[in-house]
C-alpha cells in the first residue's frame, strides 16, 4: 500500500536552493491522521505544484496525493502515512498513477483547470488517453500501469571510476551521470532510468550518496565492477525486446580508442571499453532511434597518442577509426563524442559563479542577485557538508554545469561530433 501524503508533508526539489519543504497546508475536509489529506494542485512551500496522484481516488474532486507524487519542479513528495480516516474519499480503484501535469490540468502557473480536471476523471479512457501522452506515471511501490513496454525504453548514465583523489573531482563523473538523470526526468518522466556507476575508487558513503541521488530522480541504481558486466546489463539486464536502450550516456576518463572506466587504476584493463570488446554490444539491445553520448576524452580520436606532441596537438585525428565511429557502424545509431579533451572543470559551479559567489558576500546578496546567491549559497553549503562527510565535493542533485569540450589536442574540430553509422 502507497502512503497517502498530508498537508505539512515533505517535498524534495531538486531546484537549487528550495531543498527540502512542506506542502503548505490550506485545510480540508478529509484528514489522514488528524491533518488534510494532500491533493494534485496542492502547493509545496517552495512554489511547486503537486501534479500527479490517483485518478480514482479523489478528495472532494481532486486525485489524492501519496508518497512520490511528482511536482511542476521536477521533484517528489517524499514521506506520508498508510492510516486513513475521513470522508468524500472514494477508493474504487487499482493503483493507476496519472500526471494530469503532462494532460495540461495543472496550468504552467500552478493553476488547475477544473474543468478540463473534471472531463479527465470522468473519462472511461483516462489510462489510454494518459498512456498517449506520456503521462503513466511510476509511482513508490505501486506497479507502474504500463502500455506495451516495448514504448517504455530505457535511459541509462554511466559513471566511471576515479583516480583522482582531489575534492572537487573525485565525484565528477557521478556528479554529471545525475545530472543526465535529472534531463531523462523532465524530458521522459514515464520512462525508467538507471544510474550504473563502476565501484573501484568510491568509498561506501560515496557509493551511498550516489543511490541517494539515484533515488531522488527516481532512478534505478546498479554498482559494477568491469566493462563486462556493462556489456551485460546493456545487452540483457531487462528484457531488451520491451525495454530496449534508448540512451546511453558515458562520463568517464578516455583515451584515442578506449573509454577508460578504470584510468590509472589496478584494475583499469577489466575496466576499459574499447576496440577489444565494443562488439559484444548487442545491437538488438538498443532502440532504432537510440542515442549514444560518451563524455570522454578523445572517444571520437582514432590516432592512437604514439608520440608526447600529439597530447597537444593533432593534425590528422583519423575520426573513421574512432571508437565512435565503430560502435555507431556496429550498432547501427549515431554516437556523440568529444574528438578533443573533454573537461569537467565547471561541474561544481564556474569560474565566474565562484566570483559572483565572492560578489554576494560583499553587497548583502543585492547583486548579482537575492534569488541566485541564495541558491549558490545553499549549494556551497551542501558541498562543503559532503566534504566533510566524506571528503569529496558533491550535491544530491548533481553537477551544476554540463561538460565542456576541452582545448586539446590543437587541430580538430571542438564539442560534440555526432559519428553518424557508414551505410
Amino acid at each position: 500500500m502507497i502512503p497517502i501524503a498530508r498537508q505539512t508533508d515533505f517535498h524534495s526539489c531538486p531546484t537549487l536552493i528550495h531543498g527540502i519543504t512542506p506542502i503548505i497546508p490550506v485545510g480540508g475536509t478529509v484528514s489522514v491522521d488528524g491533518i488534510p489529506v494532500a491533493r494534485v494542485g496542492d502547493i509545496t512551500g517552495c512554489g511547486a505544484v503537486i501534479v500527479s496522484g490517483f485518478p480514482h481516488i479523489l478528495v472532494n474532486d481532486r486525485p489524492m496525493a501519496h508518497k512520490g507524487s511528482l511536482t511542476s519542479h521536477g521533484g517528489t513528495i517524499t514521506n506520508g502515512s498508510h492510516d486513513c480516516v475521513g470522508g468524500e474519499v472514494n477508493f474504487m480503484t487499482s493503483k493507476l498513477v496519472v500526471n494530469f501535469g503532462t494532460l495540461g490540468a495543472v496550468r504552467a502557473d500552478g493553476s488547475v483547470d477544473e474543468e478540463l480536471m473534471a472531463e479527465l476523471l470522468s473519462d472511461p479512457k483516462l489510462e489510454e488517453r494518459a498512456r498517449d501522452a506520456g503521462a503513466l506515471v511510476q509511482s513508490s511501490d505501486a506497479p507502474f500501469p504500463q502500455a506495451p513496454e516495448a514504448d517504455l525504453p530505457e535511459l541509462i548514465a554511466v559513471a566511471g571510476s576515479q583516480h583522482d583523489e582531489a575534492a572537487g573531482n573525485k565525484m565528477m563523473f557521478i556528479g554529471q551521470a545525475v545530472r543526465q538523470l535529472k534531463e531523462y526526468k523532465r524530458e521522459h518522466p514515464a520512462r525508467p532510468r538507471t544510474l550504473i556507476v563502476f565501484n573501484s575508487g568510491y568509498s561506501e558513503a560515496m557509493i551511498d550518496a550516489a543511490r541517494e541521488s539515484a533515488d531522488l530522480y527516481q532512478a534505478a541504481f546498479k554498482t559494477i565492477n568491469t566493462a563486462d558486466e556493462l556489456i551485460g546489463y546493456i545487452n540483457s539486464g531487462k528484457d531488451r525486446q520491451k525495454h530496449p536502450v534508448a540512451r546511453f550516456d558515458l562520463f568517464s576518463h578516455g583515451i584515442p580508442l578506449h573509454v577508460s572506466f578504470g584510468y590509472q587504476l589496478e584494475e583499469e584493463a577489466t575496466m576499459s571499453l574499447g576496440l577489444h570488446n565494443y562488439q559484444q554490444f548487442s545491437p538488438a539491445a538498443f532502440s532504432p532511434t537510440a542515442k549514444i553520448t560518451s563524455f570522454a576524452c578523445r572517444t571520437g580520436m582514432g590516432n592512437p597518442q604514439d608520440l608526447e606532441i600529439e597530447g597537444g596537438v593533432q593534425l590528422n585525428p583519423q575520426s573513421e577509426a574512432s571508437l565512435a565511429q565503430k560502435l555507431a557502424n556496429h550498432l547501427k545509431v549515431p554516437v556523440h563524442a568529444f574528438v578533443t579533451r573533454s573537461d569537467y572543470k565547471n561541474t561544481w559551479g564556474s569560474f565566474m559563479d565562484r566570483r559572483e559567489g565572492e560578489i554576494c558576500k560583499i553587497t548583502s546578496k543585492s547583486l548579482p542577485g537575492e534569488e541566485w546567491c541564495g541558491e549558490w549559497g545553499a549549494a556551497m553549503n551542501e558541498r562543503k557538508g559532503s566534504k566533510e562527510k566524506f571528503t569529496s565535493t558533491y550535491q544530491r542533485s548533481g553537477a551544476l554545469k554540463p561538460v565542456a569540450p576541452g582545448s586539446s589536442p590543437y587541430g580538430p574540430a571542438r564539442g560534440l561530433i555526432e559519428f553518424k553509422p557508414n551505410a
